[in-house]
């Protein structure tokens, strides 16, 4: 079946070609407007070919179901200006009504969340995407307040691991009152049930996907 019988039945949706491509496609063909016989096979070759390829490689590209660039590009700025909104939020408030920041409020969060409430500082770094400076700063503040301990185990003096207190442990616990008071202020108020489900179920199949590069996507059911 030729590519012009199926236009003409309609069996071959044509995607709308950029216009670069388009211009490209042109520039191809204007040398080959005479009629020698060189010229006719090299029109030949661009015809079969060329045309081919690139309603081929556009038709994929823009195939019903899959994704524009557009809707890619506008879905990841909503999700970022929402990731943004709402944290700046939860920082606003854990700092006001507990006393600790947000990025402090995880730490804490993945703390309790460990069978012995302890974490190797590298990999609690790692956890909360900062550096060891970045950490060791925060982990400063948090023993100085009596919410975590530093501890170095006998059998390896070189690791260093953070350990949630008594005291740290009523804190997560007010502070994590307030987090969540926020998120239903947030999250809660503009989103139905419904809503929230249809949410979850998509940003968990995004991160579902992602968490082979990255660990931090896997599911946590402490977050």
């Amino acid at each position: 079946m030729s590519l012009v019988n199926a236009l003409d039945r309609g069996e071959l949706r044509v995607p709308r070609v950029p216009l670069g491509v388009f211009s490209k496609l042109m520039a191809c063909l204007r040398p080959f407007q005479d009629r020698s016989p060189a010229a006719t096979g090299r029109l030949t070759i661009v015809s079969t070919t060329i045309v081919p390829l690139t309603i081929g490689l556009t038709t994929k590209r823009y195939a019903p179901g899959m994704p524009t660039e557009r809707s890619v590009v506008l879905t990841w700025r909503s999700l970022h200006l929402a990731d943004d909104a709402v944290r700046r939020i939860l920082d606003e408030r854990l700092t006001a009504e507990a006393g600790c920041s947000l990025l402090e409020h995880d730490l804490l969060a993945w703390l309790t969340a460990q069978p012995q409430r302890r974490l190797q500082m590298l990999k609690l770094a790692d956890m909360l995407g900062v550096t060891r400076g970045g950490l060791t700063r925060i982990v400063d503040r948090l023993v100085e307040r009596g919410w975590i301990d530093r501890d170095r185990p006998a059998s390896n003096r070189r690791e260093v691991y953070a350990v949630l207190t008594p005291d740290g442990q009523h804190a997560i616990e007010h502070a994590r009152a307030i987090y969540l008071g926020a998120l239903q202020q947030t999250l809660g108020t503009h989103l139905n049930k419904a809503e929230l489900d249809e949410l979850a179920r998509i940003t968990n199949k995004l991160l579902g996907a992602m968490a082979e590069h990255d660990p931090r996507c896997q599911l946590h059911p402490h977050r």
